[in-house]
């Protein structure tokens, strides 16, 4: 007869939640469990090699936890995109599960300013603002089929595949624009996931002006970070988490990369089965691209580690991106002075130096190419357009036509 109990009946009615389900849906409920909610986030901090996990025990009355407590930070933001926060204005929302209290009356929610859960709350109107996030059940096989691919991580760079073909020529592939093609001289497989298909072109293309010339010129001199696209920003997942991408942000190096991710600057690098092109890669899609070579040669030592510094990206390698040459993808093959080539990141190096971009350097030490950076407004640097195809019409039209030359 406990109060909280009543309330757990009512989240976990599923005729209380009917609205919210879809034609796939099972079932929809008021909000997850306890043990559903420690379940996901265990789950995801094993997967971020953080080592931090939550543990229950359930009684009579309801369940009583350990874990993780305000120093620990446990529901931030990075951990997939704010799951385990809040979702609007509200600091609480509830859990379906009761609290292990002496008066029966208390209900788990999280609690957004501690980060972390607050069993001390009651069903009681005092707290009548705590909010719900309701979940749906679809079956996995449906999951699979329909909406999988739809995943926003899937879309852009999710989880990779057939990365032993990497750096093959695609030999069907050509861009709708004659000019366009010939300077991109081929294309060739760079980042491929269940959903979506990366293609790099074979070619590094130095343009007449500086970046700086070519944003400014192109009328990106007066954004700010709101104005890159939702696929510059989905392809810098990191520094999207990091909220760099806001009107606060003016730096030159956040116009630049508005610049060089804007789709609607590259169309001529598409053809009627690509669904978008941008100027290169972006930092975080070369490093996983990199890094899936990484897996397979040398037990992975070579690897490209990343963090946010600065509004900006740091890195860290181990060796040279030329180790995993794969057709020179990763590496600076143009003679002369323009051995390298921009990425469509924004760089973090020191305070107040916004103009930090991304790059490819091939250096003079005898190492190889490496991930650098460089100022936007200082000297011509190369571009490399990536395509981007469904995985599904890429296996039907493209796959046949790789070569490993």
């Amino acid at each position: 007869k406990n109060l909280n109990i009543k309330a757990v009946g009512y989240l976990t009615d599923p005729a209380q939640w009917e609205k919210y389900k879809g034609p796939d849906a099972i079932f929809a409920i008021g909000g997850p469990t306890l043990q559903l909610f420690i379940e996901s986030f265990n789950a995801t901090s094993i997967k971020e090699n953080r080592n931090k996990k939550i543990i229950i025990n359930a009684t009579n009355n309801g369940y009583t936890w350990e874990g993780h407590w305000v120093a620990e930070d446990t529901f931030k933001t990075e951990y997939n995109n704010g799951i385990y926060r809040k979702s609007t204005a509200s600091s609480y929302w509830w859990l379906a599960s009761p609290w292990d209290d002496t008066y029966g009356d208390g209900v788990y929610s999280v609690r957004e300013e501690l980060g972390c859960f607050d069993p001390n709350r009651d069903v009681y109107s005092t707290y009548a603002n705590t909010q719900v996030r309701p979940i749906i059940c679809i079956k996995t096989p449906v999951f699979e089929q329909k909406y999988e691919a739809t995943l926003e991580s899937n879309y852009y760079i999710g989880e990779a595949i057939n990365a032993e073909k990497y750096g093959q020529k695609v030999n069907g592939y050509t861009a709708s624009d004659t000019a366009a093609q010939k300077a991109a001289g081929a294309w060739r497989l760079f980042y491929q996931n269940k959903a979506y298909t990366y293609l790099i072109s074979d070619n590094q293309i130095l343009p007449n002006d500086t970046l700086k010339d070519l944003y400014t010129n192109a009328g990106y001199g007066n954004k700010t970070g709101a104005d890159v696209s939702d696929i510059g920003q989905l392809l810098n997942p990191m520094l999207k988490e990091a909220g760099a991408f806001t009107s606060n942000n003016t730096n030159e190096n956040i116009k630049a990369v508005a610049y060089i991710t804007d789709p609607a600057q590259w169309t001529k690098y598409k053809n009627e089965d690509s669904i978008f092109a941008i100027g290169s890669p972006t930092l975080e899609l070369f490093a996983k691209s990199f890094n899936e070579n990484g897996k397979k040669v040398n037990d992975g030592r070579n690897t490209i580690w990343l963090k946010i510094l600065n509004g900006g990206y740091s890195w860290g390698w181990a060796k040279t991106t030329t180790e995993y040459n794969c057709h020179n993808i990763y590496d600076c093959d143009r003679p002369g002075d323009w051995d390298l080539w921009w990425l469509a990141s924004p760089a973090g190096v020191n305070e107040g130096e916004g103009d930090m971009v991304c790059e490819i350097y091939h250096g003079t030490d005898g190492k190889g190419s490496r991930v650098s950076c460089y100022h936007t407004a200082t000297r011509r640097e190369c571009i490399r357009p990536i395509v981007c195809i469904k995985t599904s019409v890429f296996q039907e039209k493209y796959e046949k036509t790789l070569a490993d030359e």
